[in-house]
């Protein structure tokens, strides 16, 4: 999973229009209940303060490293 920052998830949400998952508050509940995913969090890569770039470059070192397979 790619953990973005709360105030990431809630810009990219605006643009969504007429859909209830632009509302603030529900992305904001949504945010919280993948905050602590217990041992599924081994499984989430954090974004914040990343790149575009630094997010590509983890996701090649998590699959070639096989830490992000099923």
């Amino acid at each position: 999973m790619l953990r973005e920052p709360l105030q990431i998830c809630r810009a990219r949400a605006q643009w969504r229009e007429r859909e209830p998952l632009a509302k603030p508050k529900v992305v904001e509940r949504l945010w919280q209940n993948f905050t602590d995913l217990g041992e599924l969090e081994r499984n989430v890569l954090d974004l914040e303060g990343r790149s575009p770039e630094e997010a590509a470059g983890m996701l090649t070192q998590g699959l070639a490293g096989g830490l992000l397979t099923l």
